[in-house]
């Protein structure tokens, strides 16, 4: 049993599937019809590599749409984590573990940056049984210096990876009123980053435009 766990967290689920970590479960839907549709036996007679790619597929989608498998997972697959980040059994242990990331991310190169093992490892973090420590042991600073640590860990993710991690930051409590503002400052901050980039050509060629138009005007 422990070989076929240990060769079932080898597999990257998310890269069979083609979807990202932070996918949700309508999109890991999305994501297994049209592949399975795609692979399907009925549709692929005689090829012995389409009926594995469906076989990986189904097992993908099995593990990755039960929220505890997917958190097992997750706890399998990601090595790093798992050799930097024993498994706590205290605030502090979970507090330690969090700096650790955050030193582990701070001097990364952004472009040489796994963002899904980052956001991962993060989860990881955030786990139930991690939140339900900090939760029950109510220490109102060592929660606050978790979050913290997690939430500059995040300033190398995009807003899609940033967004969930708030929303399971946001169950940790109790925490100091300033720790609720800046979970709220760095996801609103990840927004307009997002609409920043996704909007800045066009505003840069509307501008050039008016520009343009201004210039043959008052010739």
């Amino acid at each position: 049993m422990q070989n076929v766990a240990e060769h079932m967290s080898t597999k990257d689920y998310y890269r069979i599937l083609e979807i990202k970590p932070s996918a949700g479960s309508q999109e890991i839907r999305k994501a297994y019809r049209a592949l399975a549709q795609r692979f399907h036996p009925d549709k692929n007679a005689g090829n012995p590599l389409a009926q594995l790619r469906f076989q990986e597929i189904k097992e993908a989608y099995e593990v990755l749409c039960d929220k505890q498998k997917r958190d097992a997972w997750h706890y399998q697959h990601y090595n790093p984590l798992q050799k930097s980040a024993p498994t706590a059994y205290s605030a502090d242990d979970i507090l330690q573990q969090s700096i650790q990331l955050y030193k582990k991310y701070s001097n990364q190169d952004p472009f040489r940056l796994n963002q899904d093992t980052l956001f991962a490892q993060i989860k990881q973090l955030l786990s139930n049984d991690y939140i339900r420590i900090l939760q029950l042991q109510g220490e109102i600073h060592t929660n606050s210096a978790v979050i913290n640590n997690i939430l500059q860990s995040t300033y190398l993710l995009p807003y899609e990876y940033v967004q969930p991690i708030s929303a399971l930051l946001k169950n940790i409590t109790p925490v100091l009123p300033q720790t609720e503002e800046d979970i709220q400052s760095c996801l609103l901050e990840k927004k307009r980053q997002m609409l920043w980039n996704k909007y800045k050509i066009p505003l840069a060629i509307l501008l050039a435009g008016v520009l343009i138009t201004i210039m043959l005007l008052s010739k």
